[in-house]
């Protein structure tokens, strides 16, 4: 089962991450500043990427670049 991280994990990062865990059936890893209760997010933003085949970026339009330029910073 390949792993997705989604960062965001409001209400569109839990809306994907239901439609990949039922139709695609994916692991799902969401991180996101705030607690959701959703019991598929992760503590932190490592924990998410680790392993992920995939990176989603759900996040509001004003944190939407500087979360590129973080994924950008990171060693591929």
């Amino acid at each position: 089962m390949e792993k997705i991280a989604i960062l965001g994990f409001g209400k569109l990062g839990r809306s994907l991450a239901d439609v990949l865990a039922q139709k695609k059936n994916y692991q799902v890893a969401g991180w996101d500043v705030m607690e959701t209760g959703d019991a598929r997010q992760v503590k932190s933003l490592a924990e998410a990427l680790q392993g992920s085949q995939a990176i989603l970026l759900a996040l509001p339009s004003e944190h939407f670049k500087k979360g590129l330029e973080f994924l950008e910073s990171l060693d591929a």
